[in-house]
C-alpha cells in the first residue's frame, strides 16, 4: 500500500499508543529472548540431564515466557485473543497443528498455549553462525531436513514425549 491510499489517522493518541505498544511488545521479546538464550538455557542444559528432560525443560520455559509476553500484549491492547478451551491446549498430545492465515505471531500464541510443543523450526536458525543453533538443534526440529529424515524424528520426539507424560 502506498501512502496515497493509506486511510487518514483519526485519533492520533491511539494512534501513538498503539505505535507504542507494538514497540514495547518487541522489546519484551527480544529482551527475553536475549535472557533465554544467553543466560537461562545454557545453564539449565548444563544442569538438566538426559538431553530429553532438558528439551521437556526448555520447551516449557519457553512456552512460559511466550505466555507472558501474549499477557502483555493483551494488557496494553496490542492483541486481541479469544480462546475457547486453553485446558485442552495445555493437554494437547501427539497433534499437528497448524494456522490457517501463519504469521510469527500465530506461532507464538501457540507456542504459548501448547507448554510442549515440537515445532518445527526454519532452516535459517541452523546456520552454522547462528547462536542460537545449539539451543535449537536440542529443543526443536530444523525444517531443512529431507522428508523422510523429518518423519523419523518427528516419530521419534512423539514416542519420547509419550514415554515422559
Amino acid at each position: 500500500m502506498t501512502d496515497a491510499e493509506m486511510p487518514p489517522v483519526s485519533n492520533y493518541p491511539l494512534y501513538i499508543y498503539r505505535v507504542f505498544a507494538k514497540l514495547m511488545s518487541f522489546f519484551v521479546f527480544g529482551v527475553g529472548t536475549l535472557l533465554l538464550i544467553g543466560f537461562l538455557l545454557p545453564i539449565m542444559a548444563v544442569f538438566i540431564h538426559p538431553k530429553e528432560g532438558f528439551a521437556k525443560a526448555g520447551r516449557r520455559l519457553i512456552s512460559s515466557f511466550l505466555y507472558g509476553l501474549t499477557v502483555i500484549m493483551r494488557v496494553m491492547g496490542s492483541v486481541k485473543m479469544d480462546v475457547d478451551d486453553r485446558k485442552a491446549y495445555r493437554t494437547l498430545s501427539s497433534k499437528i497443528v497448524v494456522a490457517n492465515h501463519p504469521s510469527l505471531l500465530d506461532t507464538v500464541i501457540f507456542l504459548s498455549l501448547i507448554p510442549n510443543a515440537v515445532c518445527i523450526a526454519t532452516g535459517y536458525t541452523m546456520h552454522k553462525y547462528n547462536i542460537v543453533r545449539g539451543i535449537v538443534r536440542r529443543l526443536y526440529i530444523p525444517s531443512t531436513l529431507d522428508f523422510d529424515k523429518l518423519s523419523e524424528l518427528c516419530l521419534i520426539i512423539n514416542s519420547t514425549v509419550k514415554r515422559r507424560a
